[in-house]
């Protein structure tokens, strides 16, 4: 096992391209259609998504690292291992609280199956807008 620096994810091989949405954000299309998509996220420590909404349901898997998701403005903290669900129009958004980088699983469930498209555009335009590098000076703990 490697316990040194994590490898850049662009520089990993497997299903998808690793997209970098922000610094030290990173995402992986692993399937998009039949009304669905999931993604695969990389965030290093400390990087957050902001709050926001989207007019579909949205479900997944933190598979490492350790997060604060704020769900209606409420915080809970989830670990490696920890399902999620946001409802569709619920406000919702992520931060890494762990020195090293949560891997998420995440599935985006349209309310009608013929919105892959435009569901895909969305997912990828929040993530793009919301992902964030912390604070000059701040990192996780």
């Amino acid at each position: 096992m490697n316990r040194g620096k994590p490898r850049s994810p662009e520089s990993q091989s497997g299903l998808g391209r690793w997209e970098s949405l922000a610094d030290g954000v990173w995402v992986r299309r692993m399937v998009e259609g039949s009304g669905s998509a999931i993604h695969l996220y990389r965030l290093e420590s400390g990087r957050r998504f902001e709050e926001h909404e989207h007019p579909f349901a949205e479900l997944g898997v933190v598979l490492s690292g350790r997060c604060v998701f704020r769900v209606g403005g409420e915080p809970k903290t989830v670990r490696g291992g920890d399902s999620f669900y946001f409802p569709a129009g619920v406000r919702h958004g992520c931060e890494v609280v762990s020195a090293h980088p949560s891997v998420i699983l995440d599935v985006a469930v349209p309310l009608a199956s013929d919105a892959t498209d435009e569901i895909s555009r969305e997912v990828m335009a929040i993530a793009r807008r919301t992902a964030r590098a912390p604070a000059r000076g701040k990192s996780g703990t």
